[in-house]
């Protein structure tokens, strides 16, 4: 029960700091699953992000006929926008490790008579 509740708490914090630019609603009002609050100091910024995906663009325009747009353009927004996932996948690993650790530190030696067994479990 416990890795799932940190599990959960990834999803959140993933939903909330997780990304670079804020999401919105189809009716162009922030998106409150995604919504930081204002003045929290966590990275990232409150920008719009349809006036975000329109600038790269601008700036990114090529030869692309009428219409289309560079694929490369859409890896360089998504790599922008998931800048923070590495960091947050790696800290929350680290997390469900230490809590499955110290479970197996607590209940391998009071389930296993057997010392050299147990230690070598551990391990």
């Amino acid at each position: 029960m416990q890795v799932r509740a940190l599990g959960d708490r990834f999803a959140k914090f993933l939903a909330r700091d997780g990304y670079t630019n804020v999401f919105e609603t189809a009716s162009g009002s922030a998106d409150l699953d995604y919504a930081r609050a204002a003045g929290s100091g966590k990275p990232g910024n409150q920008q719009d992000i349809r006036k975000w995906i329109w600038k790269i663009y601008c700036e990114s325009r090529g030869t692309e006929l009428p219409g289309t747009v560079n694929p490369a353009v859409f890896e360089n927004q998504f790599r922008q926008q998931s800048s923070r996932w590495e960091d947050i996948a790696n800290t929350s690993v680290g997390i469900v490790n230490d809590v499955v650790n110290a479970f197996y530190n607590k209940t391998l030696p009071a389930t296993i008579a057997d010392k050299g067994v147990s230690d070598r479990l551990q391990r």
